[in-house]
């Protein structure tokens, strides 16, 4: 159960579990602070947010293509694009670095190969 407490006009949440790292964050809004204190408790109860959630996007990519791809129609197209994916220099960034920067510049040198 996340704890939301309100100080100097900023709503603070703080999210404890066994084994995991305390997590905090600061809002000005109480609703967004209950949003993102559901969202996050969530990713922690499915593993998202793990000791190990400092991998790599490849690692990521790897285990998607790994357990959900083969459930897809489009199968081997996506495989494709993870394996491509893989191969570019996005996939050395660790997730908690990845910003939307990093995905930008990665779509604008996508854009100049592919029309």
């Amino acid at each position: 159960m996340p704890a939301i407490s309100k100080s100097y006009g900023v709503w603070r949440v703080r999210i404890r579990r066994r084994g995991l790292p305390l997590v905090s964050k600061v809002f000005k809004a109480k609703a967004d602070a209950q949003t993102w204190a559901f969202k996050t408790e969530r990713s922690m109860e499915l593993g998202f947010l793990s000791p190990d959630h400092d991998c790599l996007l490849k690692a990521l990519l790897e285990r998607y293509r790994r357990e959900i791809t083969p459930t897809k129609h489009g199968a081997t197209q996506e495989i494709c694009r993870i394996n491509k994916l893989c191969q570019h220099s996005i996939a050395t960034i660790r997730l908690s670095n990845l910003t939307s920067n990093d995905i930008a510049r990665f779509r604008d040198e996508r854009l100049e190969t592919v029309s």
